[in-house]
């Protein structure tokens, strides 16, 4: 069960710290160069497991440019978006820098990089990438531009494919982990409840089960993060998704404070819809709150629909944590989701990026 701490939600400042991210990012590349010398002189990382933390990302750029009005601070601002569905400002990717000069073997380790190539030579911005260039997994994002205006323009032009690209790579690591290292428990009763399949933290180890719903927990205290799946049966194409959620999270999701439970704060809530696996689902990003009780925070959930049988398959994560940041633990926890095996359909379908090329 959740445990409650009498604490409200605190909402942190947005402040502008581009000088002490800067010495920030001086620090940890001195950090990193110094642990490249101390291992070899040579390549040695090529083909060897990446470095770096997820959702960061290393910015490389001409040795003439510099923070002020270029490609650089829009490139960070794009970086630094806020990520939705969260109570507090959290920024989408943690931003270093370093130049081409300075561009040594250790950090072509790094796991996510931007290359920044402003030429004439260049007929027109385009975007591409390549994978696992010096280490695995990686990405290497280039942009090309003839002009610092053109390459400007066209990075806030592609400012959503941009942050899609890190973030899909991002989730798609997290699964590859998840699949090597998961709760044979949780997987082993969703499969007997619900007939699917489906791949959560080792550490949700606190599991509570109802008709149609299971929720798992890892039950921290300062750092809860929870699993809920549950069905229900539709009609139509107009679902209420978020009365059909609280109808079940209510009943069966409570707090620390005898007869709290959990509502959604309808006011936060964003619907989108993907596609994963060959399968339409609707993502629901916003966040609950606990009636009578001083808890909340983020949630993130995935119907499916089996339409043969008018069933809906929603699939849950939300955390609680007050007194920490919350976005890491959210997407983390995310990718829990994208790893659902509907019981109907196994159809796997590849990952597709907007307006970039794989060279």
């Amino acid at each position: 069960m959740l445990h409650a701490v009498c604490c409200p939600l605190p909402r942190l400042a947005v402040k502008n710290k581009k000088k002490t991210d800067m010495r920030r990012s001086i620090l940890y590349l001195s950090v990193l160069l110094l642990l490249g010398s101390i291992l070899s002189c040579k390549d040695a990382f090529r083909g060897s497991t990446s470095t770096g933390r997820p959702y960061e990302i290393l910015v490389v750029s001409d040795d003439t440019l510099s923070t002020g009005n270029n490609p650089i601070d829009t490139l960070t601002n794009i970086l630094r978006s806020h990520v939705p569905g969260l109570p507090q400002y959290e920024s989408a990717f943690k931003v270093i820098y370093t130049t081409n000069s300075q561009y040594t073997s250790v950090l072509k380790s790094v796991h996510n990089i931007i290359m920044l190539k402003i030429s004439d030579k260049y007929a027109q911005p385009r975007l591409s990438f390549m994978s696992d260039v010096y280490a695995s997994p990686q990405r290497i994002l280039t942009v090309e531009a003839p002009d610092v205006a053109s390459c400007t323009s066209y990075l806030w032009k592609n400012k959503q494919n941009i942050i899609d690209f890190f973030t899909e790579f991002e989730m798609n690591c997290r699964m590859d982990v998840l699949r090597q290292h998961h709760n044979i428990t949780v997987s082993r009763k969703v499969t007997s409840l619900f007939g699917g399949d489906v791949f959560v933290p080792v550490d949700m180890r606190f599991i509570k089960t109802n008709r149609n719903f299971l929720w798992a927990s890892n039950n921290s205290a300062s750092a809860n993060q929870n699993f809920v799946i549950y069905t229900y049966s539709v009609a139509g194409k107009n679902i209420n998704y978020i009365a059909k959620r609280d109808s079940v999270v209510n009943v069966n999701i409570s707090g620390g404070k005898k007869g709290s439970y959990m509502v959604t704060d309808i006011n936060s809530v964003a619907l989108s819809k993907r596609n994963i696996k060959g399968n339409d689902v609707t993502v629901l990003r916003g966040l609950w709150k606990m009636k009578g009780d001083f808890m909340g925070g983020p949630f993130v959930s995935y119907v499916y629909v089996d339409k043969s049988s008018s069933t809906a398959y929603a699939l849950e994560v939300f955390v609680f944590s007050p007194s920490e940041k919350k976005c890491d633990l959210i997407r983390g926890l995310e990718a829990s989701l994208r790893t659902f095996t509907v019981p109907w359909n196994n159809k796997i379908t590849g990952n597709h990026h907007n307006n970039i090329e794989n060279k």
